[in-house]
């Protein structure tokens, strides 16, 4: 599971934690957008010894707001 996630370009620059519990995933840690965030949620899906995960994962907020 970690190597996938390592693997994952999407997900460069991304502090992931993982841990597992038989064949449930949960991952934590913080990424910087909603798409890296779906990226590492499929990532960890596809795996096949996998049953299910659990999103613990953080987006990043931007330091500036919107105007």
């Amino acid at each position: 599971m970690r190597l996938a996630l390592s693997l994952n370009r999407d997900l460069a620059g991304t502090d992931l934690t993982v841990a597992s519990y038989r064949r449930e995933v949960t991952l934590g840690g913080e990424v910087a957008s909603l798409g890296q965030r779906d990226s590492a949620l499929r990532t960890a899906r596809e795996t096949g010894s996998v049953s299910s995960v659990v999103d613990r994962l953080r987006v990043r907020v931007s330091a500036e707001a919107p105007r």
